[in-house]
């Protein structure tokens, strides 16, 4: 199941295990070194009870590193003094999964930031470079465009790695630098970073050296610049023909019942089929994933059998991926409590078939003790065709599958299915995904935490661990401009 599904799910089920104890705010008083010490080792043991990790023999280095971890979390400890020295310990400890599926949340109460401070300059990373986007008014500033080469002697990306990094994690990820690099001149509330003091830049004229002047900037200021460095393109859900093109852009695979999701790509796989005669004198078709934060992989199968044929879809020779479960008490409750309200909740009768055996086989591979059980392959309904078999290809034109760094979880697996049919990758870099997969929402005893952590793990993915998809063509413009990008398309 996907993360959006099990959230959604996990409005009726949370909270199944810890004693949320009423009345923690971050702006207490309290023991922090023992509160940090305290909830980094509760953590630590969830992860323990249900992280296929734990087991995972591929994986060998997931338990050394995590008691390393631990072990940094510990020391930070004897200097925790408040709430943002604990929250930035936990962030490195988390952070150093590199996971996009395993975080620790607060549910967003958080205190307020109260102060900011900046040189009067915002870097953030722009294809492989730091990159001066946003500055004051001020000649002793490097310009907008310069490029970042070192501060205090160490360089660019050596300096983002330790200081932004270590605390947010999938660091070698293009779409995480994106995201985060601009936090490298924006000081807040870290105890566990220093003030740079002077840093090189690369520009026009040549290399620059500025000393930083650090000065208080607004949270309104800081805010609106923060939104124009990161905000991801926003895109619609739409089906157009222009210039002999069809574009079908797809900007989430939410299954939320009720949502918009599921009716719109119905309704697009019905025009697919019934726009036979002229979609295939259509020169491409663009599957436009722009803003898709993933979803139900259920969306891309279903637009998959309307282009490409059914038999395509249901057998392809080079997928040879399985799943094995960590069947964990936690994850057997969760599900027994999902499955009491799975109808309730408007999913349809496949995937509740599909779940009650999931469930069932859990249970009976803890009662065995098994560590991991491993998924039987005809529970995802493959069909056995014989390795002769050659799919047909209903669409003889070029299908286009169009990125950003937004892409990720279900939209990576769109890709992931997309590419093997035959589509042609183009924008830029998407974001990865460890293959540890199906998040648990697991209550932590400092109310409001919680931990989200993954409990099964995909087995010979064509894709590799955070392994992202790079484009075949990379589209170095402006990549919310729809018009440009199209017109880009086309002379492709």
């Amino acid at each position: 199941m996907t993360a959006k599904q099990w959230a959604a799910a996990l409005i009726v089920v949370s909270g199944l295990s810890g004693t949320a104890q009423a009345g923690w705010w971050p702006g207490g008083e309290r023991d922090w070194k023992q509160q940090l010490r305290g909830d980094g080792k509760e953590l630590y043991d969830a992860i323990t009870r249900v992280h296929p990790g734990i087991y995972d023999e591929r994986n060998p280095e997931f338990v050394n590193r995590m008691d390393a971890a631990l072990a940094v979390l510990n020391q930070r400890s004897d200097s925790a003094t408040d709430f943002w020295a604990y929250y930035w310990a936990m962030s490195e400890f988390v952070a150093s999964f590199n996971d996009g599926h395993l975080s620790y949340s607060y549910d967003d109460k958080l205190p307020a930031i109260k102060q900011r401070f900046w040189p009067g300059f915002l870097t953030a990373e722009r294809l492989g470079k730091q990159v001066v986007l946003s500055r004051a008014d001020d000649a002793t500033l490097p310009a907008t465009g310069d490029v970042l080469v070192s501060c205090d002697g160490t360089d660019a990306a050596a300096l983002l790695s330790d200081r932004v990094g270590r605390f947010y994690g999938r660091w070698s990820l293009q779409s995480q630098r994106f995201r985060q690099s601009y936090r490298l001149f924006l000081k807040t509330t870290n105890p566990y970073i220093s003030d740079l003091k002077t840093c090189v830049f690369e520009g026009s004229g040549g290399q620059k050296t500025v000393t930083l002047n650090w000065r208080e900037i607004s949270e309104a200021d800081a805010q609106q610049r923060i939104q124009a460095l990161t905000s991801p393109f926003r895109g619609k859900f739409e089906y157009n023909y222009s210039d002999n093109l069809l574009r079908i852009a797809l900007r989430d695979f939410d299954p939320t019942p009720g949502k918009e999701t599921a009716k719109t790509i119905d309704q697009y796989v019905e025009k697919l089929a019934a726009d036979q005669a002229r979609l295939q004198t259509t020169d491409a078709i663009v599957l436009d994933l722009r803003g898709n934060g993933g979803g139900s992989s259920h969306y891309s199968r279903l637009l998959a059998r309307a282009i490409w044929g059914e038999k395509a879809v249901a057998y392809q020779p080079s997928v040879k991926a399985y799943v094995e479960w960590r069947p964990s008490e936690e994850k057997i409750k969760i599900m027994d409590k999902y499955m009491m309200f799975a109808g309730l909740m408007g999913y349809d009768k496949e995937t509740v078939t599909y779940w009650k055996s999931v469930l069932q086989g859990l249970k009976d591979a803890r009662a065995q003790g098994l560590k991991l059980w491993r998924e039987p392959a005809i529970l995802r309904g493959e069909d056995g065709a014989p390795s002769s078999y050659v799919a047909p290809v209903p669409y003889k034109g070029k299908v286009y599958v169009l990125t950003d760094f937004t892409c990720a979880s279900a939209c990576l697996d769109a890709v992931d299915l997309w590419k093997n049919l035959g589509a042609i990758h183009v924008g830029r870099e998407t974001s990865g995904d460890t293959v540890y997969m199906d998040i648990s929402e697991i209550s932590m005893s400092s109310y409001p935490a919680k931990a989200y952590l993954p409990t099964k793990v995909y087995r010979d993915r064509p894709r590799g661990n955070n392994e992202p998809h790079t484009p075949s063509t990379v589209f170095e413009g402006d990549i919310s401009d729809t018009a440009a990008v199209m017109a880009w398309i086309r002379g492709l």
